[in-house]
C-alpha cells in the first residue's frame, strides 16, 4: 500500500539531526560513567556495563519520536468511500428596522425583542449558514452569507431604526435583497425568516413571491407585536400625523401569512418573539431532516496514522518501565551509594 506524506518529510531526513543529538548525548553520558572506573571493573562490579542500557534507552526514544512525527505527518493509504451529508440550511434573517418596530407593546420594544430572539438562535446553530437583511422603506444586506456566528452577533447588535435612510416598511425590497444573498445553486435548503410587523407600504410583492417559488426558497414569517395597537415612540414623545393625532401600529398578520403560504413556508404570531422563532426553527429542522440530510458517497484517502499512534504509546510505556526498573537495579547493586 502506498503512503502519502508531506513533501518535507519524504526520505526521513528529519531523523538525522535527532540521531546526531542522541549520539553526542550518549558519548557524554558514557564518559561520565567511566570516571567511576575502567569498563572491566565496572562490568565485574555491576554485572552489566551500563552502555547497553543506554543504547536500548536511546533506541526506544528515537523510535518514539519517529513514531510521533509519523503521526503528525498523517500518512494516507488508498482511496475509500465514506458517507457524508449534504450542506446544511442557508438562513436569511430579514429584520424590520422601521420606526414602528420601536412600539412598546413588547418590552422594551419590538425591535429589541426580535434581536434577542435571533441572538438566541445564533447561539445554538451548528453548521448552518446565515445572512442578515435589514429593511424599512429600503433594504440592505447587513451581513452576507456566512457561518461565522460571532460576526453575525456583532452585526445584529448594530441594527437600529436610525440606520435605514428611507423610513416605511418595504417587505418586497427585503425579499429582493434576501435573494441576492443566496447562491444560484445550493445543496442545502434555503429559507428566509421574515420578522416584521407587516405594515407593508409597497405593492410589488407578487413578482418577488413568484421568483421565490421558482427557486424553491421558503419564507417563514413572524409578526412582531401584540394584537393591541400601540403608539410609535418619536424623540421622547410619540409620532403624530399632520392633524396632530397619534399614529398607532398593529401587526398585519394577514399579509405575512399570505407571504408564507405562497412560498410553502410557515407563519407564526410573534407576540412572544423568542417562542415564535423557536417554532419557526423547529419547522425548518423538520423540513431539513425530511429533505436535506440524505447520505452521499464521499471519496477520500484512508487514514493510517492510528497504528503509529499506538506504537508510540507502547514505546512510551516501555521507556517509563525501563527507566524505573534500571534505577532500582542500579541502586540495588551499586557499591557507590
Amino acid at each position: 500500500m502506498n503512503f502519502e506524506y508531506p513533501t518535507y518529510l519524504k526520505g526521513f531526513w528529519f531523523l538525522l539531526p535527532l540521531i546526531a543529538l542522541f549520539v553526542l548525548d550518549y558519548r557524554w553520558r558514557i564518559s561520565r560513567f567511566l570516571r567511576m572506573g575502567t569498563p572491566s571493573m565496572l562490568y565485574r562490579t555491576l554485572g552489566l556495563f551500563p552502555k547497553f542500557v543506554l543504547i536500548a534507552r536511546y533506541g526506544i526514544r528515537l523510535l518514539l519520536i519517529a513514531a510521533l512525527i509519523l503521526v503528525l505527518a498523517r500518512p494516507k493509504g488508498g482511496m475509500t468511500d465514506s458517507p457524508r451529508t449534504k450542506a446544511r440550511t442557508q438562513l436569511v434573517f430579514c429584520l424590520d428596522a422601521s420606526r414602528s418596530m420601536l412600539a412598546e407593546d413588547l418590552q422594551p420594544n419590538r425591535l429589541s425583542r426580535a434581536k434577542q430572539a435571533i441572538s438566541a438562535v445564533l447561539k445554538r446553530l451548528q453548521g448552518d449558514q446565515v445572512a442578515l437583511v435589514v429593511f424599512a422603506g429600503s433594504a440592505h444586506i447587513q451581513l452576507p452569507m456566512t457561518n461565522d456566528y460571532g460576526a453575525a452577533m456583532m452585526f445584529l447588535e448594530a441594527v437600529s431604526t436610525d440606520y435605514p435612510s428611507v423610513q416605511g416598511t418595504s417587505i418586497s425590497a427585503a425579499l429582493k435583497e434576501a435573494i441576492k444573498t443566496l447562491p444560484e445553486q445550493t445543496e442545502g435548503e434555503p429559507a428566509i425568516v421574515l420578522m416584521s410587523d407587516g405594515e407593508d407600504h409597497e405593492g410589488d410583492l407578487p413578482p418577488i413571491l413568484n421568483e421565490l417559488k421558482q427557486r424553491g426558497v421558503r419564507v417563514f414569517a413572524m409578526s412582531i407585536g401584540s394584537q393591541v395597537a400601540a403608539p410609535i415612540p418619536n424623540n421622547g414623545s410619540y409620532l403624530t400625523d399632520l392633524q396632530g393625532k397619534l399614529v398607532f401600529t398593529k401587526p398585519n398578520e394577514e399579509m405575512l401569512n399570505k407571504i408564507a403560504s405562497e412560498t410553502n413556508g410557515f407563519f407564526v404570531k410573534g407576540n412572544d418573539p423568542s417562542t415564535a422563532l423557536n417554532k419557526v426553527m423547529s419547522e425548518i429542522d423538520r423540513l431539513k431532516k425530511s429533505t436535506n440530510l440524505s447520505a452521499e458517497a464521499s471519496i477520500g484517502r484512508e487514514e493510517l496514522f492510528l497504528p503509529f499512534l499506538w506504537f508510540a504509546f507502547a514505546l512510551l510505556c516501555l521507556d517509563l518501565v525501563f527507566v524505573s526498573q534500571w534505577e532500582k537495579w542500579l541502586r540495588k547493586w551499586s557499591i557507590f551509594g
